[in-house]
């Protein structure tokens, strides 16, 4: 018996085998060494749904996809420790306000050996899910009128809402992706019971036949669009992805701020400055207004003064003791 199955249709069964020989691999049995017993046991387990397969028939055309004016794309993404998967459905409503959802197109992986954790594997079948999405509206004549990508992950949700550019390189580029080919609005929340995805990531359904829900979609597609999940509010979780930003605040030493006394030749000069320059690092700091000076310029030729009164006391002490402490030393002349 063999299988051939290029749209993923029987994803929930095949994504067992894959397992089972992830983990043959992972024990590094050879090829001619006999299975272990517990992994026998499942192969041969594994079989027996295989078998159940030749009982299911699944339809080759979507039930009035041509006359229907009204035809969306629904997308569900799921993972678990051991697989990530993605299901593509129709939702065609006929003349008669009938609602079929057949299933289009599916795909499972295999979990890495390496330890991954959730959030990452939710995030990988979102991102391979997106990409069905384009190539199955690609494939066929008729376009949908709307896309709706559904997954049980908050964390995935916050992480699209909040952009890529907030998050390390892993999870950065794989939102960018999302970016480019889907839209945050696209996005929704369903509970993990109603994630069709979901039979594609753990063991094998039981009753597995054409009218599983796996073939048909979740039933509340069928419903009116008033009673589909809506996501509850919560507290995003930290979980490690996010970019930091590591910022001192280093405060200069006076003689650092303090412009050089050798190259004024006049005291009132200096001081004029420097107040400046302590204005200007106030206003960097605060972002308010001046703290220094007012805004408004006097004149000097009628206040000749202007610069050193207002200046306060702690810029002229900064400056002193400046002035004082440089091998030059020396305070210019009045």
């Amino acid at each position: 018996m063999s299988l051939f199955d290029p749209l993923g249709l029987a994803s929930p069964v095949t994504i067992r085998a894959k397992q089972i020989l992830q983990e043959i691999w992972r024990r590094s049995t050879a090829w001619d060494e006999v299975l272990e017993e517990d992994l026998t046991l499942e192969w041969n387990q594994w079989t027996t749904h295989l078998q159940r397969l030749n009982q299911v028939r699944i339809p080759r055309c979507y039930p009035n996809y041509s006359r229907s004016n009204n035809i969306e794309l629904h997308v569900f993404v799921d993972a678990s420790e051991a697989a990530y998967a993605a299901a593509v459905y129709w939702r065609i409503e006929d003349e008669d306000g009938n609602i079929h959802t057949p299933l289009v197109l599916a795909k499972a992986k295999v979990a890495p050996l390496k330890v991954t954790s959730i959030p990452r594997l939710e995030l990988q079948a979102a991102v391979m899910g997106s990409r069905m999405a384009r190539a199955v509206i690609e494939e066929h004549d008729r376009k949908p009128v709307s896309r709706t990508f559904w997954t049980d992950s908050k964390t995935v949700l916050t992480w699209l809402r909040t952009g890529a550019r907030s998050f390390k390189p892993f999870v950065a580029h794989r939102i960018a992706e999302l970016e480019e080919n889907t839209k945050t609005e696209e996005w929704r929340w369903v509970p993990t019971k109603l994630n069709v995805a979901d039979d594609a990531t753990r063991d094998v359904p039981k009753d597995f036949n054409e009218e599983h829900r796996w073939f048909v979609g979740p039933s509340f597609l069928k419903e009116d669009r008033s009673t589909w999940p809506e996501e509850k509010k919560s507290v995003p979780e930290t979980t490690g992805e996010e970019r930091t930003l590591n910022i001192k605040e280093k405060t200069p030493a006076a003689s650092q701020v303090v412009p050089d006394a050798t190259k004024f030749s006049r005291w009132e000069r200096l001081v004029r400055t420097t107040a400046r320059v302590l204005q200007f690092i106030s206003l960097l700091k605060t972002k308010k207004q001046r703290t220094f000076f007012s805004r408004t310029k006097p004149n000097k030729k009628q206040d000749p003064t202007w610069g050193t009164q207002r200046v306060d006391k702690k810029t002229k002490k900064i400056l002193e003791k400046t002035c004082w402490a440089r091998p030059t030393g020396g305070r210019p002349s009045e």
